[in-house]
């Protein structure tokens, strides 16, 4: 990205960032992938440093029909793992308009400034990513969805964010009854679209509900998630999100972080999607399981550093 057009970018981002948020990111099929942080609180700025959590706004450009072109910008969550690298998932970032990924380095939105903002620059996306497999809105044992991708950042975050441990090769594995705790940037209504028929057509729609938005673009934090199924390959978890404790759109790519022995929050896992076919939240939570994919994260989160490239 030339210096121009990273300067166009903040300019807008500094201007527009308040009025962002995560739409539901479809595939061909109409299946929502849903990613967000309900039945929480809000979380502090200590927090966020101290964990390494941080909020991703996807820049995206597309020509109109009339020539212009039109900006507009989504809500993800990433997770530091070091200085210049987050850990997200690779949906985030696959639209073919997207332009540019910044990371906005405060708990709300609407506090951004140019000068908290750094660029990414360059997304490195999961080999196994594949949307095209099945359903991609369900669970299926033995057909992970590798939602998981690396974001080169254009220069280090300040000293006092902290990269949140990483799981090691010899660490217990998760299993159905662990606790996790969830941070997000993400909305926090479970019930964000409902069906109606169309008045012309009587056909069945999905129409987004008013409040849909609610909460999105402020760090919020759910503690005590019980998982509710680990795939037997060690690629992905699940928790149930008829409790209403659980992600949401906005949340996609966030963390999942389960306490160690001395009670550290450690990244377990990245918020993938729900199962709800119309987009709500209330159904089954879907992550991708950190340790099943460490040799992929460790190998390319140190080839980024040593490139820069």
């Amino acid at each position: 990205m030339d210096f121009q057009k990273t300067k166009t970018l903040i300019l807008v981002l500094a201007s527009t960032i308040i009025a962002a948020c995560t739409p539901p990111q479809n595939n061909e099929k109409g299946n929502t992938l849903a990613g967000n942080i309900i039945g929480g609180k809000e979380a502090g700025v200590e927090f966020q440093k101290e964990n390494g959590v941080v909020l991703l706004v996807v820049i995206m450009e597309r020509p109109s029909p009339t020539g212009t072109v039109l900006t507009s910008q989504s809500i993800c969550t990433g997770t530091l793992i070091a200085p210049t690298v987050v850990l997200s998932a690779a949906h985030c970032f696959i639209n073919p308009f997207v332009t540019a990924v910044a990371v906005a380095l405060n708990n709300d939105i609407s506090a951004t400034k140019p000068e908290n903002v750094i660029f990414v620059d360059e997304v490195k996306i999961n080999d196994t990513y594949n949307p095209q497999r099945i359903d991609d809105s369900s669970f299926v044992e033995g057909h992970p969805y590798g939602d998981i991708a690396l974001l080169k950042l254009k220069k280090a975050v300040p000293a006092e964010f902290k990269p949140a441990p990483m799981p090691t090769a010899d660490s217990a594995a998760l299993k159905k009854g662990d606790k996790l705790t969830l941070a997000g940037f993400g909305v926090n209504i479970a019930i964000q679209n409902k069906v109606e028929k169309d008045p012309q057509t009587g056909a069945e729609r999905v129409v987004p509900l008013t409040t849909g938005n609610a909460g999105s673009g402020v760090l919020r934090v759910v503690e005590d998630v019980a998982i509710s199924k680990v795939t037997s390959d060690g690629k992905e978890l699940a928790v149930d999100e008829s409790l209403q404790r659980n992600a949401c759109h906005g949340d996609s790519g966030g963390p999942a972080y389960k306490k160690n022995a001395e009670g550290k929050l450690v990244l377990v896992g990245v918020v993938s999607r729900g199962t709800n076919k119309i987009g709500n939240c209330d159904q089954t939570g879907v992550f991708t399981d950190v340790s099943g994919y460490l040799n992929w994260i460790n190998s390319t989160a140190q080839a980024l550093q040593a490139t820069g490239t």
